[in-house]
């Protein structure tokens, strides 16, 4: 069996961070704040022009937008890392072995670096996928040699990305939609998926039951 996690919101908290800048960056292109709560709901890593737009994002802005946002965002320090991610990651390890533990993340590998090595995470880095043309490929292409794959995130596109590598062929997937309060989506737009997906989605309530991924019913 192979493990799998998402980096931001599933091992780190990243959400004020995230939600500050964007919310800064709207104020000063001229837009209206917005609320958290909204924020939080539409939130989906998979199209970035669709999210921002449905956050009122002029077409004319997006380019200019996404740009200052990434260049901004690259200056501030790393997220706090979630204090139970350390000993998800240890159990996972011992349970599973090295070379069946990793971190599916859109991060640029030079940040999770960073943050690794304030962590004391730095021997995982070898464990960190960016995976250039999407998550969906990168979880297909992870399942192909291990009886399953179980895929631990935050966000209904992490989902999203796992029903898509399913499609692919990929039967062997389970989609961990992790509910903890640190979660990039709310809980009910999380459960919502997992109702609709129930044949390869489950909820984990948070990384001290991580146990439950490999101990399968």
């Amino acid at each position: 069996m192979k493990l799998a996690f998402d980096l931001d919101g599933t091992l780190y908290d990243s959400f004020p961070a995230i939600f500050n800048m964007d919310q800064e960056i709207r104020i000063r292109m001229g837009y209206s704040p917005i609320d958290s709560e909204v924020y939080r709901r539409k939130f989906q890593a998979n199209n970035w022009n669709k999210f921002y737009r449905e956050l009122g994002i002029r077409e004319e802005d997006l380019e200019t937008y996404m740009s200052l946002f990434v260049q901004e965002f690259s200056k501030i320090p790393p997220p706090p890392i979630i204090p139970s991610a350390t000993r998800a990651l240890t159990r996972s390890i011992r349970a599973l072995g090295p070379d069946n533990v990793h971190i599916i993340t859109n991060e640029p590998k030079e940040r999770v670096k960073v943050r690794f090595k304030r962590d004391g995470l730095s021997h995982l880095l070898r464990n960190v996928r960016n995976p250039p043309e999407g998550k969906a490929k990168e979880l297909y292409a992870l399942s192909t040699d291990t009886e399953i794959l179980a895929y631990v995130g935050d966000l209904v596109s992490d989902g999203e990305s796992c029903k898509e590598a399913v499609r692919m062929g990929a039967a062997n997937i389970l989609f961990y939609g992790i509910t903890h309060q640190e979660a990039m989506n709310p809980r009910d737009i999380m459960l919502e998926f997992i109702e609709k997906n129930k044949s390869f989605a489950r909820e984990l309530n948070n990384l001290e039951e991580i146990s439950k991924t490999w101990n399968q019913e």
